[in-house]
């Protein structure tokens, strides 16, 4: 979409400065220096069971893991010392089941939901990693929109946070905004607000209808565009990273506002490895995040078809991150995995903090990402040469 599509969500330059002037919002200008940079300590143990690809990691209070892989479509819950895992429900439809097993959301002290796309609804897991209760994706108790995306986060008020749709019909055709809402919704009173605007990759959409109505859509996501970001603390203030102007602001529950300094950094060249990487992920190869030759995660397609893309506007450049790049930490720091060139298998994540100042850098071992935090341990999963995921802590 061209850039004036976002104009419902913008203001101008002129007026831009008059609101922050009046609100009183904290605004830097310069660069943030280059932090310190460190390297994350090697692993203390893994688990020995290979996954096909690990979403994401909710350590409970006793220190055993719940896991998710959408690829296998299973949910496991492993022991505190990584030394076995086993299954927690089953693939289903009916009580305690579960499709296709999404990501694992913190609710409360020690329960969690897992997002559970196929069967369109979430499942809650109680504290000791039994699944339970099931709760409607298009339901008032779940506290979101009828046919929006799952939420995201919960903070410990009760609010549930999800990304608003940014498709509308215009003339009987799908169009697509380059942005799109942050809502906030009381599940207790079903009140939502919008907190802010977030900017959303270039995408292309394609439709088939019959006797005037749209049967099957088809959304294709450049894997390089250029997108923010977000995280949620429990205490209910918004981090959003920005891709334009690299940096992280900062939402408070009462609305104001701190806009972090930018981070200066150099953009990295789009190789021939980094297009055929992003056409095998499209046809069904690897499709974990990462921020090196691979796309970052993003979906490539919704609906039946798993064509590669065959994008004609390639970026020359990537944007500083990727899709979901954002990770919150228990001390309400933000880890965003930077991109990197496709022939880096090390990962680099910078590391903000509450005031949206880059308080350091952390390297990984070569082919890892972190897939979750306790408070006092890092989650990473290892990916081998066979395109197998490993949990290690």
């Amino acid at each position: 979409m061209p850039r004036h599509s976002r104009r419902f969500a913008t203001a101008p330059r002129s007026l831009c400065v008059a609101v922050v002037l009046a609100t009183g919002i904290s605004t830097r200008s310069a660069a943030q220096p280059a932090p310190p940079r460190r390297t994350l300590p090697k692993a203390s143990v893994e688990l020995s069971q290979p996954f096909t690809q690990i979403t994401n990691v909710r350590e409970l209070s006793d220190g055993r893991v719940l896991i998710s892989d959408p690829r296998e479509r299973v949910v496991q819950l492993v022991a505190a010392n990584l030394a076995s895992a086993q299954q927690v429900g089953r693939t289903g439809a009916g009580p305690g089941e579960y499709a296709l097993p999404g990501r694992l959301i913190a609710v409360g002290a020690d329960s969690t939901w897992l997002l559970d796309g196929g069967n369109r609804r979430v499942l809650t897991f109680s504290p000791d990693g039994k699944p339970g209760a099931q709760l409607a994706a298009a339901g008032g108790s779940g506290g979101w929109d009828p046919g929006s995306n799952f939420p995201r986060y919960v903070d410990a008020r009760g609010f549930a946070y999800f990304a608003g749709s940014a498709l509308t019909e215009r003339n009987g055709a799908i169009v697509s905004s380059d942005s799109a809402p942050i809502v906030r919704a009381n599940r207790r009173t079903g009140v939502k607000d919008t907190v802010a605007f977030v900017q959303l990759a270039k995408s292309a959409i394609s439709t088939t209808s019959s006797k005037g109505a749209i049967t099957s859509m088809n959304i294709t996501i450049n894997p390089w565009g250029a997108e923010d970001d977000w995280v949620v603390t429990p205490d209910g203030r918004v981090g959003i990273v920005r891709n334009d102007g690299y940096r992280i602001d900062w939402i408070a529950p009462n609305g104001s506002r701190r806009v972090g300094a930018r981070v200066a950094y150099s953009p990295v060249p789009i190789s021939q490895g980094d297009r055929d990487a992003a056409s095998q992920r499209a046809s069904g190869g690897s499709s974990a995040p990462s921020g090196g030759g691979g796309g970052g995660g993003v979906s490539f397609s919704v609906g039946a078809s798993r064509t590669p893309p065959n994008f004609d506007n390639w970026p020359k450049l990537k944007p500083p991150f990727l899709a979901r790049a954002a990770v919150l930490a228990p001390n309400g720091r933000v880890w965003v995995l930077r991109t990197r060139s496709a022939a880096d298998s090390v990962p680099v994540y910078d590391v903000f903090d509450d005031t949206g100042a880059r308080a350091e850098q952390i390297a990984l071992a070569p082919n890892t990402r972190v897939v979750g935090f306790s408070a006092r341990s890092v989650y990473v999963a290892r990916r081998d040469s066979d395109d197998l995921e490993y949990l290690q802590r």
